[in-house]
């Protein structure tokens, strides 16, 4: 079977497939993004981490603007550590495989790998604060989540 970086080559075609449609909607990221309904998502943290109210709908936000950042950069692999609050909520919505799925391919045109340790070699910790610092000066936004949630996950897995 050939093989394109690695990938079986149905599988590559049909990512970029995907990438195409993306790159061919007449939506901007922005306008998928607010059609993305993480209802079920975000019930699940609240019911898993007991994070309701204000913090919730913050929680959210941040993770919407998370998913612009990688839309801005262009990953399909994030090997860095969102805030705390941020990775929360990307575990609960990874573990819904079929649905990450589908919003990964509405969103960006191909999935969105979780990499629990960078690639080349770096401790979590050494690799985060340069996500944090990218995240925080895109978006000013750290201010205003509670204290417990303003640390960055130092996400194994």
């Amino acid at each position: 079977m050939c093989c394109v970086y690695d990938k079986p080559y149905k599988e590559s075609l049909s990512q970029m497939a995907n990438t195409l449609k993306v790159i061919q909607s007449d939506e901007t990221f922005e306008q998928r993004l607010a059609k993305l309904n993480l209802r079920n998502v975000m019930a699940r943290v609240e019911e898993e981490y007991g994070i309701e109210g204000a913090d919730l709908a913050r929680a959210e936000e941040l993770y919407g603007k998370f998913l612009t950042l990688i839309a801005q950069r262009g990953d399909s692999e994030v090997s860095y550590a969102p805030p705390r609050i941020v990775d929360l909520v990307w575990h609960t919505h990874i573990t819904d495989t079929r649905a990450y799925a589908r919003d990964c391919d509405y969103l960006f045109g191909h999935f969105v790998h979780h990499v629990p340790t960078p690639r080349d070699g770096f401790v979590a910790e050494q690799t985060a604060p340069l996500s944090t610092h990218d995240y925080f000066m895109q978006f000013d936004s750290y201010k205003r989540i509670s204290p417990a949630m303003q640390v960055t996950a130092s996400c194994g897995n």
